[in-house]
Order: structure tokens, then sequence, then C-alpha cells
């Protein structure tokens, strides 16, 4: 899908001005190409920010089709950015449904404590926990 589009400009008149784009140095894993004529930045592989979050950096140059011909080039960083794409999981044992009590447990005592975690960052990892109204 498209991603950016890669804009540039040439003072130089027709055919002179007319620019082509290229990826010429990195672009780890072939995760982006750009369309030679539009400057269309298309990303070609799924990136999860889990797996990707710095999913490196590609170098675009701009040519011209004058005689000679001109180029220009920069390069990119590819940052991926976290969804909230990860339920969270509870971790101490994650198959305990259970509690049970003695009769002589105090009012206000730990009975349990639940630990869970989750893969996503900063807010979107952020776990609270509640108990339905049950009991």
């Amino acid at each position: 899908s498209k991603i950016a589009t890669i804009e540039t400009s040439d003072a130089d008149y027709q055919i002179n001005a007319t620019v082509s784009y290229s990826i010429v140095a990195e672009n780890p894993r072939g995760i982006v190409s750009i369309e030679a004529e539009s400057g269309d930045l298309i990303l070609r592989k799924s990136l999860d920010y889990e797996s990707h979050r710095d999913a490196g950096s590609f170098t675009i140059a701009a040519t011209d089709k004058g005689s000679p011909s001109m180029k220009t080039s920069k390069q990119y960083f590819l940052l991926v950015l976290d969804d909230n794409d990860n339920d969270p999981v509870f971790i101490n044992p994650p198959s305990q449904r259970s509690v049970f009590l003695s009769s002589s447990v105090n009012a206000n005592s730990i009975i349990y404590k639940a630990l869970a975690t989750d893969a996503d960052s900063n807010l979107n990892g952020k776990i609270s926990y509640s108990l339905p109204n049950t009991f």
C-alpha cells in the first residue's frame, strides 16, 4: 500500500525537468519500493512494532532526464508505531481460575495477586485489573 509520495522540483524545462525515482541503498528486507515515475512509496510487507521497531533506512535517488542527467539522493528512516494489537496475558499461573480460601482469612487480606503482561508499548501495554460485580 502507498505510504507516501516523494516529490522533487527541477528548475529545468520539458524533458530535462522530468524526474524518475529509485531506491539506491539499503532497504532492509525489501520492505519498501518506489514507483519510478510518480514517486509513490509503497509498503511491500506488513510491519508489526513488536518485531520491526526500527525497520531500517533506505536512500532514494531522484534523477532527471536531461543530458547530462542530474541526480540527488536523500536517506529516509522507517519507524514503526505501535498499535494496540496484543492481548494481555496472565502469567501467574495462566490456567488458574479459582482461589480457595480458608474461613479464617482476615478481612482486607491479600488473597491473590494477579500478574499479566502485554507485548504492546507505552499506554497500549498498560494493564488495569477489575472484578465483575458478582460477589
